[in-house]
């Protein structure tokens, strides 16, 4: 499918955000592309991604990343953040707006780790999410 519609996506959901997966290997993709919403004051848990690289362009908002044993530093809108294989990493929205970032795992299928989380909800197209207020 060479246009892919953000309408006609599924929205997956957690207690700090929400994410579109955009392109996929489902799709018949080597990667994965993804478009995450970090709601303020949110974040999410220490973690890898076995087997897979991942890069955060960072569209809006601002926060505060750790990667590795680098501790917390500041991350806002125009920034890229490279993630190796395997390396434990977060991030924090420090900011008083959703921080929107487009992610990208190499090769892809890191993806399939959200569902195992237990707040993971996933929305059918059409059907949005509902916003936090926090």
């Amino acid at each position: 499918m060479p246009l892919i519609k953000e309408e006609a996506l599924d929205t997956v959901t957690f207690e700090w955000g929400n994410v579109k997966w955009l392109v996929t290997p489902e799709d018949g993709a080597n990667f994965t592309m993804g478009m995450l919403v970090l709601f303020p004051s949110e974040g999410h848990a220490v973690h890898t991604h076995e087997g897979a690289e991942e890069i955060i362009y960072m569209l809006s908002g601002e926060g505060e990343q750790t990667i590795g044993d680098s501790g917390k530093f500041p991350i806002r809108a125009g920034d890229t953040l490279y993630l190796p294989d395997s390396v434990e990493h977060s991030t924090y929205n420090t900011g008083w707006e959703p921080i929107r970032a487009l992610l990208f795992y190499c090769p892809g299928g890191a993806e399939k780790a959200f569902e195992q989380l237990p707040d993971y909800i996933k929305l059918p197209a059409g059907e949005m999410p509902k916003q936090k207020r926090g």
